[in-house]
């Protein structure tokens, strides 16, 4: 069993001891047969000591132990008890609470395991027979697809529903996927801009994600907040509003391409972007169902039993696109709050959308006041819910951090600014040809160059750092007064948008310039790729990294950086085989049905100035917004290009 762990005083606060010792643990009776065997629980000891809290919460904390163990994150010290499966928790329980109640000690069994057979479940069993489905069309789909590659007539259209069973093809979809030949596209750098910044948010949930548990020497973790860099790991959260401005510039890209079509195309466009999310997401729940047969540890149960319950209880939610409204301890997969608020922001932003394509000066006026009415709404609340300006990495008040991030963060209102930038960016580039582009760049008036281009980045640079540095202070502990608190809550999200839709208007205008060619590397393009995947799944990746351990991990940066590019591997590892059993066919499948009505639409109603020789042209630019030649998908969110709620 475990004992009390060494290095109390530096914060280490549990002890596993054996877990697999424990479970596989027999004992036999006189004649041989099992009579019971070890049962592994998990014993939390919480010292009830009456002292009050120091002034200053992280300052004091090496010398305030026994006022840290008051702290509402402190569980108790946790230690690994091996005890004889014919007792029950319940009895053990008692027990334990007997034992230590006149010693001023808090204690509790929480949770045991005992070594069992594999038994699945109703909903396991069905997430099994889909895969062996999935995977068997995957097999089928690829064989036929090598099979019409090898023949001889390659000019003859296969039947349709050989054609259907292509898009299953591991050969293709792999080929689409890395084929990375530069088309042209001015949306070609966002790439980079998508694949930096998920690998950002792989960073942040792997400190904010590791359990108190897993950790020795916890204090190390409140001397990462005294050093300025570690800002851009402790702040991370302006990586989710890149996303949100990404998602408004694309949204805005393609909508107000077809507004010669736009009473039609806009509600085809959202229901595309619903299904592109919403199917992945439910391929999601059942690989996150089968994880129970393939990992245990010490704290498995804490969090698994925690978050099945709740995809039991909640899964409609995800569909319902009201995930983001609630806590994460309820969540069902939490991370997926995302895509909610991104499609709720597409939904609320249509009609400015709309008049920007018929009435520019009504559509600007619009969308500036849904965002300025967004900032006083989350100034407001800020202020008299008594909520920080933003998450804190170590706060004090864990409660009301946690009401921070899922009253403000993960609310819609929150991300506007961002969003509303890209899509007024998207306007102002629809609005110049490339042909203009060219000749503001010959005649030197172009923002990007000269005097122009140095303040665009010294002003975007500067909104960037004061968003991340802003806060150092307040992660020491150092909290701001009310009106600080609301000014930047309400503004800083907005400022950020600042510094990405800059970045944007630079790569889209200056192709042949270093941050362009530098973010249009091939390699980003194929990664960012599998970004929607890799979003999806790093989740789950960290959920099994940190849930399957049996030791302590040191609490250093250098160890973190090693679990970054261990769960960075295995999440884009397993984003490729996600994205060809389920991403790409369903995507494959879509485009299909959208070309289908993309062609009726555009055949019915085909301009003089439009027409073109064959339906199959039709399809192209409607549906991948580009002549055939460039219908490899590099643009735009209709193809494998920057999806704007693909992270």
């Amino acid at each position: 069993m475990g004992r009390p762990p060494a290095g109390i005083f530096e914060g280490t606060i549990t002890d596993f001891g054996s877990f697999d010792q424990c479970l596989e643990t027999r004992a036999q009776d006189s004649w041989g047969d099992e009579s019971f065997r070890g049962q592994y629980c998990s014993l939390f000891l919480k010292p009830n000591i009456d002292t009050s809290r120091p002034v200053s919460f992280l300052r004091n904390s090496r010398r305030n132990l026994s006022r840290i163990m008051k702290s509402i994150w402190f569980p108790g010290f946790r230690l690994g008890i091996c005890v004889p499966s014919a007792c029950s928790r319940n009895d053990i329980d008692v027990l334990i609470k007997s034992a230590f109640k006149n010693y001023g000690v808090n204690a509790s069994v929480p949770l045991c395991d005992v070594e069992r057979d594999i038994q699945l479940d109703n909903f396991q069993q069905a997430a099994l027979i889909c895969l062996c489905v999935v995977l068997s069309m995957v097999v089928l789909g690829t064989l036929v697809d090598v099979f019409l590659r090898s023949r001889q007539d390659k000019d003859r259209k296969p039947h349709a529903v050989l054609g259907a069973l292509t898009s299953w093809s591991a050969y293709s979809n792999t080929l689409r996927l890395f084929d990375v030949s530069d088309d042209g596209s001015r949306l070609r750098a966002l790439h980079g801009v998508r694949f930096l910044t998920m690998l950002w948010i792989i960073l942040g949930y792997c400190y904010a994600l590791t359990p108190i548990p897993n950790r020795r020497r916890i204090f190390n973790m409140f001397d990462f907040v005294k050093h300025t860099p570690f800002m851009f790991i402790a702040n991370a959260y302006p990586a989710a509003d890149t996303f949100f401005c990404l998602s408004g510039f694309l949204f805005g890209y393609s909508v107000f391409k077809q507004r010669r079509n736009l009473s039609k195309w806009l509600p085809i466009l959202l229901i595309r972007r619903y299904v592109r999310v919403i199917v992945p997401c439910f391929c999601l729940l059942l690989v996150f169902s089968l994880l129970g047969l393939v990992s245990s540890g010490p704290i498995w149960r804490d969090n698994y039993a925690l978050l099945r319950g709740n995809c039991e209880a909640r899964w409609w939610k995800i569909p319902a696109l009201v995930n983001n409204w609630e806590y994460s301890l309820d969540s069902c997969l939490p991370h997926l709050w995302f895509y909610a608020a991104d499609l709720q922001l597409l939904v609320g932003f249509t009609p400015a959308v709309v008049l920007l394509v018929r009435w520019p000066k009504a559509g600007l006026a619009l969308t500036l006041a849904m965002v300025l009415a967004c900032s006083v709404y989350i100034a407001l609340q800020t202020l008299y819910s008594d909520l920080y300006p933003v998450t804190i990495y170590f706060a004090e008040d864990v409660m009301k951090s946690r009401r921070t991030h899922t009253e403000v963060f993960k609310r819609p209102f929150s991300h506007a600014g961002a969003f509303s930038l890209g899509l007024l960016l998207a306007y102002m580039l629809r609005s110049r040809t490339p042909r203009e582009d060219g000749a503001a760049k010959g005649s030197g008036h172009r923002c990007g160059r000269g005097a122009w281009r140095a303040a665009g980045w010294a002003a975007a640079s500067g909104c960037g750092l004061a968003v991340l540095l802003g806060v150092e202070q307040w992660h020491k502990g150092l909290l701001p007064g009310p009106a600080v608190a609301a000014l930047y809550a309400s503004l800083h999200k907005t400022a950020w948008g600042l510094l990405v839709a800059w970045v944007a208007y630079v790569v889209c205008t200056d192709r042949k310039g270093i941050p362009s060619r530098f973010l249009s590397w091939g390699p980003f393009v194929a990664l960012s790729r599998l970004s929607f995947s890799a979003y999806l799944l790093h989740i789950l990746v960290l959920f099994v990294r940190f849930g399957s351990i049996r030791e302590r991990l040191y609490s250093s940066h250098f160890i973190q950086m090693c679990e970054f590019i261990v769960v960075t591997v295995l999440s884009y590892s397993g984003a490729y085989v996600f994205h060809l059993l389920f991403e790409a066919p369903s995507t494959q499948f879509l485009t299909m049905a959208t070309s289908a009505v993309a062609g009726r639409l555009l055949l019915a109603e085909e301009a003089p100035a439009r027409r073109l020789t064959t339906s199959n042209q039709v399809v192209h630019i409607a549906v991948n917004e580009k002549p055939p030649k460039e219908a490899n998908g590099s643009e735009g969110v209709h193809g494998q290009g920057p999806r704007s709620t693909h992270l």
